[in-house]
């Protein structure tokens, strides 16, 4: 990326934004000029170690051509994609060290990505489509933190070996050490408590959120075209570790079924209504 792009990706927003950018502006409006010379200088380190990195790459260029920002979030918590937005958040804590930050960003620019094809999980889907949409994200983002690793150099910040995997072979570890059941349980807990768990206290917290960018009528087979496009609109995957990807989330769904809720009498009642046949 060009001092420009840099420049820009940091900036504002956006004139004429893909997405919902209003709040982040006010927010960035509100910041002090040493927090932002501070969180650009941040950031420039991080761009720095990205350099020469494929994926991250190709991942900032197409952010900055779909007007998406980055700034660094200084509350303490991990980084994050604020869905609706196109702004990306990064911990202040990988200052210390910006290479730790390039993992966690193709992950969080795989989430711009599926945001901007409107592949993200929402609570607007129902539940089914909920988990599914959740595993296949989970799958897209590990497989780029794996792809990160791989052509950074394939050592971590704490100067472990990792193995080495592009997206079919991060497919078939989900699928070997049954991670869909595991996340598909995870994420049915998330859906569930929806309307209960409150937001963790971030330094951008839009109030409305804006509503992830999901097109009406969505299927799962247009879901699937969609998702298997990189930011270069090449292939993440081969069709066969789709179809065995999809085949193993669908299998791991009755695992995520609602449980029955309690009566004060202890009668279990089932919350989804039982098909009668005859």
């Amino acid at each position: 990326m060009n001092d420009y792009q840099i420049t820009t990706l940091v900036s504002g927003p956006a004139p004429y934004p893909l997405w919902d950018q209003e709040a982040y502006g006010d927010f960035h409006m509100s910041r002090s000029t040493p927090r932002h010379v501070k969180s650009e200088e941040h950031l420039r380190k991080i761009f720095a170690q990205a350099q020469g990195v494929p994926v991250l790459d190709a991942g900032l260029n197409w952010l900055y051509e779909q007007g998406g920002r980055i700034f660094v979030d200084y509350s303490g918590n991990d980084g994050y994609y604020t869905p609706g937005t196109g702004v990306i958040a990064l911990a202040a804590e990988t200052h210390v060290h910006p290479h730790v930050a390039i993992e966690p960003l193709g992950s969080l620019l795989g989430q711009a990505l599926l945001d901007s094809r409107g592949l993200l999980p929402s609570p607007a889907q129902d539940r089914e489509g909920y988990i599914i949409s959740s595993c296949l994200t989970e799958v897209i983002a590990r497989g780029l933190e794996s792809t990160v690793r791989l052509q950074k150099g394939a050592i971590t910040y704490r100067g472990e070996y990792v193995r080495l995997k592009d997206m079919d072979d991060q497919i078939a570890d989900w699928i070997s050490f049954k991670h869909s059941a595991r996340h598909a349980e995870q994420a049915a807990r998330e859906y569930d408590a929806r309307e209960t768990v409150a937001a963790p206290a971030r330094d951008f917290s839009p109030v409305p959120a804006p509503a992830p960018r999901r097109p009406a009528g969505l299927t799962l087979e247009r879901e699937l075209g969609l998702l298997d496009q990189d930011f270069s609109g090449k292939p993440f995957f081969n069709e066969a570790s789709v179809r065995a990807l999809l085949q193993d989330i669908r299998a791991a769904l009755p695992a995520a079924e609602k449980p029955a809720a309690q009566t004060p009498g202890g009668r279990a009642v089932q919350l989804f209504p039982v098909p009668v046949i005859g």
